[in-house]
């Protein structure tokens, strides 16, 4: 099988190339440096016309990142993925899409389900609900990858309190933070799973095993 791993020069499209390359896959990278510019009208040129799994392994995780700018999340978070999901059921491919658990509002007392409906409160969380319902509509064969809170930030916003005398959260908030090298492992084994022609499309979450 074909695999296109779209990617940007953060540390989990390289970690992700390596772990596929391990596998008998065939592997193709795309990378979009800046995926608030990006050339809709040429996926034609960038994707393989044998490609049968598209990953979109850009792993928006930062809110405050995004709030700071807004038009670029839109394109990265949504513009992008539709685009992808598009050429993707014109040419009867599938599409691996991140998301995250920025479309939950985290007031829900238990844990969530992927069943649940998104209720996002910041401008990550919003695009990325909207791009959820839009590729549930538009490709049938489509993975959407809740994912935890990024391991790597959180401990940036730690080591950067011990400067500030102390780190501030608001009380309801927990979340079980996800490294890079697990996230990569996990979509390995989706796409595994897929070239081995299982049918299981649709929307899954996955977290750390420890809660903070």
């Amino acid at each position: 099988m074909h695999v296109l791993v779209v990617h940007d020069y953060g540390p989990l499209g390289k970690v992700l190339l390596e772990r596929l390359r391990e596998t008998h896959l065939r592997i193709s990278p795309l990378l979009v440096s800046d995926p608030a510019n990006v050339d809709l009208h040429a996926l034609d040129n960038w994707i393989p016309e044998d490609t049968a799994l598209i990953i979109n392994a850009l792993w928006l995780a930062d809110p405050e990142k995004a709030e700071k700018n807004r038009e670029a999340t839109h394109e990265a978070a949504f513009s992008l993925p539709l685009a992808l999901a598009e050429h993707a059921r014109e040419r009867k491919m599938a599409l691996l899409q991140l998301s995250s658990c920025y479309v939950f509002d985290g007031r829900k007392q238990g844990a969530y389900i992927a069943s649940n409906p998104g209720q996002p409160v910041n401008e990550l969380g919003r695009w990325q609900w909207e791009c959820e319902q839009a590729l549930r509509t538009q490709l049938p064969r489509h993975i959407i990858l809740r994912t935890g809170w990024s391991l790597a930030r959180f401990i940036g916003k730690v080591q950067q309190s011990t400067a500030q005398g102390g780190l501030s959260l608001p009380g309801r908030c927990q979340g079980q933070p996800v490294a890079v090298k697990d996230l990569a492992r996990v979509i390995v084994a989706v796409a595994l799973q897929i070239d081995c022609g299982a049918e299981v499309w649709g929307t899954y979450q996955y977290a750390g095993a420890e809660e903070i």
